[in-house]
């Protein structure tokens, strides 16, 4: 390191084999990460939203029995994760430019759509900053 560096800045450790493009390279994988899973959270977001549809449409039928009632809730949620996962409605789009918009977007509200956790936010973010 340069020594004019080194006086201006002591406490800064520059690794002597990182070049500007090694940086470049990992910062862009990082973004890549970051984008992939925004992407996935708003999949998540949108499949939610159109199993909530379907789950709707399905309550418009008259329903006999309580076993019925399990079948089409399972329906409901497998259908809203297929129809996303092929396309959709379009609103994953949406919901991943917004996301992506922000700085360090909340996740937690995937948790509060599922039963089972989706994101845990706090892996998401350490695992992003690790990279």
């Amino acid at each position: 390191m340069p020594k004019i560096i080194e006086v201006a800045m002591p406490s800064l450790h520059f690794p002597q084999n990182k070049t500007v493009d090694d940086i470049q390279n990992l910062s862009s994988a990082v973004e890549e990460k970051r984008d992939k899973r925004l992407r996935e959270a708003a999949r998540k977001m949108e499949a939610h939203f159109i199993g909530l549809l379907v789950k709707q449409m399905e309550q418009t039928i008259p329903r006999e029995n309580h076993k019925q009632n399990l079948v089409n809730m399972m329906f409901s949620r497998v259908m809203g994760d297929a129809i996303a996962e092929r396309g959709g409605l379009g609103m994953s789009d949406v919901i991943y430019e917004s996301l992506k918009r922000k700085e360090n977007p909340d996740l937690t509200i995937l948790n509060q759509l599922s039963d089972t956790p989706v994101i845990d936010p706090k892996i998401w973010m350490e695992e992003g900053q690790d990279e």
